[in-house]
Protein backbone atom coordinates (compact mmCIF):
# COMPACT_ATOMS: atom_id res chain seq x y z
CA UNK A 1 0.00 0.00 0.00
CA UNK A 2 2.79 2.27 0.88
CA UNK A 3 4.39 1.53 -2.62
CA UNK A 4 1.30 2.99 -4.27
CA UNK A 5 1.21 5.63 -2.09
CA UNK A 6 4.90 6.53 -3.09
CA UNK A 7 3.83 5.68 -6.63
CA UNK A 8 0.84 7.86 -7.05
CA UNK A 9 3.05 11.16 -5.33
CA UNK A 10 5.47 10.55 -7.51
CA UNK A 11 3.08 10.94 -10.78
CA UNK A 12 1.77 13.77 -9.15
CA UNK A 13 5.00 15.45 -9.11
CA UNK A 14 5.73 14.23 -12.55
CA UNK A 15 2.67 15.70 -13.77
CA UNK A 16 3.35 18.99 -11.80
CA UNK A 17 6.56 19.32 -13.44
CA UNK A 18 6.29 18.56 -16.97
CA UNK A 19 3.05 20.07 -17.86
CA UNK A 20 4.18 23.84 -17.52
CA UNK A 21 6.99 22.15 -20.15
CA UNK A 22 3.92 20.89 -22.79
CA UNK A 23 2.02 24.03 -22.06
CA UNK A 24 4.99 26.10 -23.09
CA UNK A 25 5.56 24.19 -26.51
CA UNK A 26 1.91 25.87 -27.45
CA UNK A 27 3.02 29.43 -26.74
CA UNK A 28 4.25 30.55 -30.24
CA UNK A 29 0.94 29.45 -31.71
CA UNK A 30 -0.99 31.39 -29.11
CA UNK A 31 1.18 34.23 -29.37
CA UNK A 32 1.14 34.63 -33.11
CA UNK A 33 -2.78 34.68 -32.30
CA UNK A 34 -2.29 37.20 -30.48
CA UNK A 35 0.11 39.17 -32.30
CA UNK A 36 -2.81 38.75 -35.24
CA UNK A 37 -5.48 40.25 -32.89
CA UNK A 38 -3.40 43.24 -31.89
CA UNK A 39 -2.09 44.38 -35.74
CA UNK A 40 -6.06 44.68 -36.34
CA UNK A 41 -6.83 46.79 -33.07
CA UNK A 42 -7.64 50.58 -34.95
CA UNK A 43 -5.42 52.27 -31.66
CA UNK A 44 -2.55 50.51 -32.99
CA UNK A 45 -0.77 53.16 -34.84
CA UNK A 46 2.94 52.36 -34.28
CA UNK A 47 5.19 49.85 -32.87
CA UNK A 48 4.93 51.06 -29.31
CA UNK A 49 1.19 50.89 -29.45
CA UNK A 50 1.72 47.55 -30.40
CA UNK A 51 3.66 46.88 -27.93
CA UNK A 52 1.56 48.05 -25.24
CA UNK A 53 -1.65 45.68 -26.80
CA UNK A 54 0.38 42.66 -27.44
CA UNK A 55 1.83 43.47 -23.95
CA UNK A 56 -1.15 42.72 -22.14
CA UNK A 57 -2.31 40.12 -24.55
CA UNK A 58 1.05 37.61 -23.10
CA UNK A 59 0.67 38.61 -20.05
CA UNK A 60 -3.48 37.02 -19.93
CA UNK A 61 -1.23 34.22 -21.22
CA UNK A 62 0.45 34.03 -17.93
CA UNK A 63 3.93 34.96 -19.29
CA UNK A 64 6.02 37.43 -17.94
CA UNK A 65 8.06 39.22 -20.31
CA UNK A 66 12.14 39.79 -19.73
CA UNK A 67 13.63 42.64 -19.17
CA UNK A 68 13.83 44.42 -23.10
CA UNK A 69 12.10 41.09 -23.66
CA UNK A 70 9.98 42.39 -26.58
CA UNK A 71 11.35 43.76 -29.48
CA UNK A 72 8.64 45.45 -32.55
CA UNK A 73 8.61 46.20 -36.08
CA UNK A 74 6.06 47.71 -37.81
CA UNK A 75 6.05 48.45 -41.41
CA UNK A 76 4.52 51.63 -43.04
CA UNK A 77 0.49 51.17 -43.53
CA UNK A 78 0.04 50.39 -47.10
CA UNK A 79 -3.71 51.85 -48.02
CA UNK A 80 -6.47 49.11 -49.66
CA UNK A 81 -9.66 49.00 -50.58
CA UNK A 82 -11.80 52.33 -51.46
CA UNK A 83 -14.48 54.67 -50.76
CA UNK A 84 -16.19 53.46 -47.27
CA UNK A 85 -14.61 50.24 -47.59
CA UNK A 86 -10.97 51.47 -47.70
CA UNK A 87 -8.52 50.61 -44.84
CA UNK A 88 -4.46 50.19 -44.08
CA UNK A 89 -2.81 46.63 -44.13
CA UNK A 90 0.62 46.66 -42.02
CA UNK A 91 3.11 44.16 -41.00
CA UNK A 92 4.43 43.78 -37.75
CA UNK A 93 6.84 41.42 -36.62
CA UNK A 94 7.59 40.98 -32.56
CA UNK A 95 10.35 39.14 -30.94
CA UNK A 96 9.51 37.92 -27.43
CA UNK A 97 11.45 36.78 -24.50
CA UNK A 98 9.46 35.65 -22.00
CA UNK A 99 9.15 33.10 -18.63
CA UNK A 100 6.45 31.10 -17.49
CA UNK A 101 6.25 30.33 -13.44
CA UNK A 102 6.01 26.46 -12.89
CA UNK A 103 5.62 24.54 -9.68
CA UNK A 104 3.81 27.36 -7.45
CA UNK A 105 6.96 29.90 -8.36
CA UNK A 106 9.73 27.18 -7.61
CA UNK A 107 10.99 27.47 -11.06
CA UNK A 108 10.13 29.17 -14.45
CA UNK A 109 10.34 28.27 -17.81
CA UNK A 110 11.58 30.60 -20.66
CA UNK A 111 9.52 30.97 -23.91
CA UNK A 112 11.95 32.89 -26.57
CA UNK A 113 10.07 33.18 -30.47
CA UNK A 114 9.45 35.61 -33.01
CA UNK A 115 6.44 36.18 -35.11
CA UNK A 116 5.53 37.39 -37.98
CA UNK A 117 2.07 38.82 -38.45
CA UNK A 118 -0.14 41.04 -40.74
CA UNK A 119 -2.88 43.19 -39.83
CA UNK A 120 -5.82 44.80 -41.94
CA UNK A 121 -7.88 47.81 -40.02
CA UNK A 122 -11.08 49.21 -41.81
CA UNK A 123 -11.39 52.99 -41.78
CA UNK A 124 -7.50 52.90 -40.35
CA UNK A 125 -5.21 55.72 -40.91
CA UNK A 126 -1.72 55.71 -42.69
CA UNK A 127 1.38 55.89 -40.43
CA UNK A 128 5.21 55.56 -40.95
CA UNK A 129 7.13 52.69 -40.17
CA UNK A 130 8.19 52.36 -36.41
CA UNK A 131 10.46 50.70 -34.28
CA UNK A 132 9.87 49.55 -30.53
CA UNK A 133 12.44 49.84 -28.81
CA UNK A 134 13.07 52.93 -30.97
CA UNK A 135 17.31 52.16 -30.70
CA UNK A 136 16.35 47.90 -31.28
CA UNK A 137 17.67 46.79 -34.48
CA UNK A 138 14.78 46.20 -36.99
CA UNK A 139 13.40 42.92 -37.73
CA UNK A 140 12.55 41.12 -40.96
CA UNK A 141 8.81 41.31 -42.29
CA UNK A 142 6.40 39.74 -43.95
CA UNK A 143 5.36 41.17 -47.26
CA UNK A 144 3.84 44.60 -46.93
CA UNK A 145 0.75 43.01 -49.41
CA UNK A 146 -1.25 39.98 -49.37
CA UNK A 147 -3.53 40.53 -51.46
CA UNK A 148 -6.27 40.88 -48.90
CA UNK A 149 -8.17 43.78 -50.50
CA UNK A 150 -11.54 41.29 -50.68
CA UNK A 151 -11.54 42.10 -46.67
CA UNK A 152 -12.33 46.01 -46.85
CA UNK A 153 -14.51 45.84 -49.79
CA UNK A 154 -14.69 45.23 -53.65
CA UNK A 155 -10.87 44.48 -55.20
CA UNK A 156 -9.61 48.27 -56.70
CA UNK A 157 -10.63 48.64 -60.34
CA UNK A 158 -8.31 47.58 -63.09
CA UNK A 159 -6.54 51.31 -63.54
CA UNK A 160 -5.34 51.23 -59.88
CA UNK A 161 -4.17 47.81 -59.60
CA UNK A 162 -0.50 48.45 -60.18
CA UNK A 163 -1.30 51.47 -57.22
CA UNK A 164 1.19 50.37 -54.58
CA UNK A 165 4.12 50.48 -52.30
CA UNK A 166 6.85 48.17 -50.66
CA UNK A 167 8.96 48.70 -47.95
CA UNK A 168 12.10 47.13 -47.54
CA UNK A 169 12.96 44.52 -44.45
CA UNK A 170 14.42 47.50 -42.45
CA UNK A 171 11.40 49.89 -43.73
CA UNK A 172 14.57 52.46 -44.45
CA UNK A 173 13.32 52.48 -48.22
CA UNK A 174 10.33 52.18 -50.07
CA UNK A 175 9.22 52.09 -53.98
CA UNK A 176 6.07 53.60 -54.39
CA UNK A 177 4.41 52.84 -58.07
CA UNK A 178 1.77 55.31 -59.41
CA UNK A 179 0.23 55.02 -62.91
CA UNK A 180 1.92 57.90 -65.26
CA UNK A 181 1.17 58.44 -69.29
CA UNK A 182 2.89 55.91 -70.61
CA UNK A 183 3.04 53.58 -68.05
CA UNK A 184 3.89 53.12 -64.41
CA UNK A 185 5.91 55.55 -62.34
CA UNK A 186 8.23 53.57 -59.79
CA UNK A 187 9.92 55.89 -57.11
CA UNK A 188 11.83 55.07 -54.60
CA UNK A 189 12.16 57.10 -51.04
CA UNK A 190 14.15 56.64 -47.83
CA UNK A 191 12.01 56.84 -44.64
CA UNK A 192 12.72 60.56 -44.28
CA UNK A 193 11.46 61.13 -47.52
CA UNK A 194 13.62 61.75 -49.57
CA UNK A 195 13.69 60.45 -53.37
CA UNK A 196 16.82 57.98 -54.26
CA UNK A 197 15.06 57.32 -57.88
CA UNK A 198 12.08 57.39 -60.39
CA UNK A 199 12.01 56.03 -63.52
CA UNK A 200 8.73 55.67 -65.81
CA UNK A 201 8.32 52.01 -67.05
CA UNK A 202 5.75 49.63 -68.53
CA UNK A 203 3.79 48.47 -65.84
CA UNK A 204 4.39 45.24 -64.95
CA UNK A 205 3.71 44.96 -60.59
CA UNK A 206 0.13 44.50 -59.37
CA UNK A 207 -0.80 45.01 -55.98
CA UNK A 208 -2.02 41.82 -55.67
CA UNK A 209 1.60 40.43 -56.16
CA UNK A 210 3.55 39.88 -52.91
CA UNK A 211 6.12 42.45 -53.11
CA UNK A 212 9.65 42.61 -51.67
CA UNK A 213 12.44 45.18 -51.90
CA UNK A 214 16.37 45.08 -51.55
CA UNK A 215 17.56 47.24 -48.82
CA UNK A 216 19.48 49.49 -51.06
CA UNK A 217 16.06 49.61 -53.51
CA UNK A 218 17.69 48.37 -56.28
CA UNK A 219 16.41 45.25 -56.54
CA UNK A 220 12.48 44.67 -56.65
CA UNK A 221 10.38 41.15 -56.39
CA UNK A 222 7.15 40.32 -57.09
CA UNK A 223 5.82 37.00 -56.62
CA UNK A 224 2.13 36.08 -58.19
CA UNK A 225 0.88 33.37 -55.55
CA UNK A 226 -2.13 32.49 -57.81
CA UNK A 227 -3.26 29.23 -58.79
CA UNK A 228 -1.08 27.74 -62.13
CA UNK A 229 -4.17 27.15 -64.58
CA UNK A 230 -2.30 26.78 -67.92
CA UNK A 231 -2.10 23.95 -69.69
CA UNK A 232 1.27 24.01 -70.73
CA UNK A 233 2.45 25.55 -66.72
CA UNK A 234 6.18 25.47 -67.01
CA UNK A 235 6.80 28.55 -68.54
CA UNK A 236 3.88 30.77 -66.29
CA UNK A 237 5.53 33.32 -64.93
CA UNK A 238 5.63 33.15 -60.87
CA UNK A 239 8.15 35.59 -60.37
CA UNK A 240 9.48 38.90 -61.43
CA UNK A 241 12.89 40.71 -60.30
CA UNK A 242 13.11 44.13 -61.27
CA UNK A 243 16.76 46.27 -61.14
CA UNK A 244 15.03 49.39 -60.13
CA UNK A 245 12.27 50.23 -62.77
CA UNK A 246 12.82 47.88 -65.28
CA UNK A 247 12.77 44.17 -65.93
CA UNK A 248 16.28 42.22 -65.40
CA UNK A 249 14.51 38.37 -65.08
CA UNK A 250 11.30 36.13 -64.72
CA UNK A 251 11.47 32.84 -63.04
CA UNK A 252 9.26 30.23 -64.90
CA UNK A 253 7.21 28.37 -63.01
CA UNK A 254 9.11 25.26 -63.83
CA UNK A 255 12.33 27.11 -62.18
CA UNK A 256 10.74 26.43 -58.72
CA UNK A 257 8.09 23.50 -58.71
CA UNK A 258 8.76 19.94 -59.54
CA UNK A 259 5.04 18.47 -58.75
CA UNK A 260 2.23 20.48 -60.29
CA UNK A 261 -0.87 18.22 -59.48
CA UNK A 262 0.47 18.47 -56.09
CA UNK A 263 0.12 22.58 -56.71
CA UNK A 264 -2.83 22.70 -58.57
CA UNK A 265 -4.82 19.88 -55.96
CA UNK A 266 -3.53 22.93 -53.58
CA UNK A 267 -5.20 26.08 -55.11
CA UNK A 268 -1.89 27.79 -55.32
CA UNK A 269 1.96 27.16 -55.42
CA UNK A 270 2.87 28.75 -52.24
CA UNK A 271 2.92 27.22 -48.52
CA UNK A 272 0.87 29.90 -46.44
CA UNK A 273 -1.18 31.38 -49.30
CA UNK A 274 -3.14 27.70 -50.62
CA UNK A 275 -4.50 25.16 -49.41
CA UNK A 276 -0.90 24.13 -47.69
CA UNK A 277 -0.62 25.88 -44.19
CA UNK A 278 3.04 26.83 -43.53
CA UNK A 279 5.30 29.90 -43.74
CA UNK A 280 4.32 32.10 -45.99
CA UNK A 281 7.39 34.28 -48.34
CA UNK A 282 9.17 36.57 -46.31
CA UNK A 283 12.29 38.03 -46.11
CA UNK A 284 15.59 36.56 -44.89
CA UNK A 285 17.10 36.98 -41.38
CA UNK A 286 19.15 40.01 -42.70
CA UNK A 287 16.46 41.46 -45.70
CA UNK A 288 19.18 40.26 -48.22
CA UNK A 289 16.82 37.39 -49.80
CA UNK A 290 13.24 35.90 -50.32
CA UNK A 291 13.05 32.85 -48.65
CA UNK A 292 9.73 30.70 -49.77
CA UNK A 293 8.47 27.06 -49.73
CA UNK A 294 6.52 25.66 -52.69
CA UNK A 295 3.56 22.98 -51.79
CA UNK A 296 5.41 20.53 -53.23
CA UNK A 297 8.00 21.01 -50.71
CA UNK A 298 11.13 22.73 -52.19
CA UNK A 299 12.45 25.53 -50.49
CA UNK A 300 13.87 28.60 -52.26
CA UNK A 301 15.72 31.86 -51.32
CA UNK A 302 16.07 34.47 -54.01
CA UNK A 303 18.97 37.35 -53.67
CA UNK A 304 18.03 40.82 -53.72
CA UNK A 305 21.59 41.90 -54.00
CA UNK A 306 22.43 43.12 -56.97
CA UNK A 307 25.76 41.35 -58.51
CA UNK A 308 28.31 44.16 -59.65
Amino acid sequence: MRWLVLVGVLLVVAGAVSWPFLAVRSMPAKLEAAASRAATRFSVTDASSFSDVFGGEIKALGLTVDPDGLVVTMSAAEAIGEGAQAGIERSVTAQIAARRSALFGAFSVPVVTTVKVRGVVQGGAFHHSSQWPPESPRLALLPSSSGKEAIVGEPPPSESQFVWSVASADSAVSVISLEAKGGCELRCEHADGGVKWAAIAPCKVKRTHLRFVSGDCERLLAMDSSTISAKHWENTVVATVMRRAETDYEINAVTVIGNIDKVRAAHGWLKGLSDVSGPPPAYGPDGGTVDFVTVDGRTHSIPLAVVK
